[in-house]
């Protein structure tokens, strides 16, 4: 859909990005540019939870308005701020003009889809990851949450989801809705400052430098810096490994395993980066590092960004085999693949540094598919296509 295609009688198609989250987010932001570089007049509802931002701004053409300001993460008081947010999107979309509305996730799409009841609201359901695969919920709980999601779906007109693994419970009686959309990047061949900016302030770690013993085995691990994403156990294997350093970035959970890292000579850490910032660590590193831990359904069924982030900058990555996408990352010769264990990941790194050609192998590999396959050009013109046909068939009721 180009930019002429999107008028119709001389106005400009509206659409609405709602999510409990903020313009740090990069898929967010994605979304944003992709509909905005297209025509539309984009307006996008969010969470302030750290109160960082002013209520209202506009930047790049897109208009942002943040309807609930504090709370933070993962607490009890978000219970309080989810129930004001949920109210806040519903009344405010009582009243709103837009052809189109992407909401993401269930907290954020319940308000969304009780306002379809009182008034005509086309949407896409974007989800990355299915509630009911993210915790172990007692029974009733479960069954609330799959209750609100086929009421979404049932009302939705379109529903986006990273991979055909995500199609499961609920959402498998939807399939005639679903768009597959992975998290891919915007190619960045030239990494626009990327590498340069995060250089400016690491400390005296040159992760480039290559001192004749042992060979360096460099990993990168960056985002949702997590136990539950294998983090304490990639220090942990890197202290057994001669050679091993790690480039971090993002944010930490969890104090106990921030201290850890911080603690460790091995780890660089470059704090939360913006995602442009971001994007071209890869290039820097061996392998990037992206381990689930499997006792999370929603971990077994993970679909990483940072897998598509890899394939951008042609690093391989390193995953556990008891995710589900890890064999067809090993089949594409893109991934070393081991059991998500302190053991897995020394015998990894022990692998790479012993064959470091092999490893620049299946990054050109991980390469070739991004430029194949895997990459925003491409998934840009999935959502477009998407929109369109929302916009032009309404919601779908089953």
């Amino acid at each position: 859909m180009t930019s002429g295609e999107n008028r119709l009688n001389g106005a400009t198609k509206t659409v609405l990005l709602v999510g409990s989250v903020d313009d740090e987010h990069n898929r967010v932001m994605k979304l944003c540019e992709t509909y905005r570089s297209s025509g539309w007049t984009v307006l996008f509802w969010g969470m302030d939870r750290y109160k960082r931002r002013s209520r209202t701004c506009t930047n790049d053409g897109v208009r942002f308005e943040y309807l609930v300001r504090g709370y933070g993460e993962s607490n009890w008081t978000l219970l309080i701020g989810y129930s004001i947010w949920f109210l806040r999107v519903f009344l405010k979309l009582l009243r709103a003009r837009v052809d189109l509305v992407h909401v993401f996730e269930l907290e954020s799409a319940l308000g969304v889809t009780l306002a379809s009841v009182f008034r005509r609201v086309v949407y896409i359901y974007d989800v990355q990851d299915n509630y009911e695969l993210r915790h172990n919920w007692p029974a009733p709980l479960l069954a609330a949450i799959r209750a609100a999601d086929r009421w979404i779906l049932k009302r939705a007109a379109r529903l986006i989801v990273p991979d055909v693994s995500r199609i499961t419970g609920v959402f498998s009686g939807f399939r005639d809705k679903a768009v597959i959309i992975p998290n891919c990047p915007p190619d960045d061949p030239e990494a626009s400052g990327s590498v340069s900016d995060a250089e400016s302030i690491t400390h005296d770690l040159d992760l480039s430098r290559k001192p004749a013993s042992p060979e360096p085995v460099r990993v990168l691990a960056m985002g949702h810096l997590a136990e539950r994403r294998g983090v304490r156990l990639l220090l942990q294997a890197a202290a057994e490994v001669p050679g091993a350093k790690i480039l971090m970035a993002g944010r930490f959970p969890e104090p106990d395993v921030q201290r850890e890292a911080l603690a460790s000579e091995r780890v660089e850490f470059l704090g939360w980066l913006d995602w442009r910032q971001a994007i071209g660590l890869g290039r820097r590193v061996d392998v990037i590092f992206t381990f689930y831990d499997p006792q999370f359904r929603v971990n077994r069924l993970a679909n990483a960004q940072k897998w598509y982030d890899a394939m951008m900058t042609g690093t391989p990555v390193l995953v556990n085999s008891e995710v589900l996408a890890s064999a067809w990352l090993a089949q594409a010769g893109v991934a070393y693949v081991c059991e998500y264990s302190k053991a897995g990941i020394v015998s990894a790194l022990r692998e790479i540094q012993a064959d470091k050609a092999e490893a620049r192998i299946r990054g050109r590999r991980a390469r070739k598919l991004f430029e194949c396959e895997f990459n925003w050009d491409i998934m840009r013109q999935k959502l477009l296509q998407a929109a369109d046909s929302a916009v032009c068939g309404g919601a779908v009721t089953q």
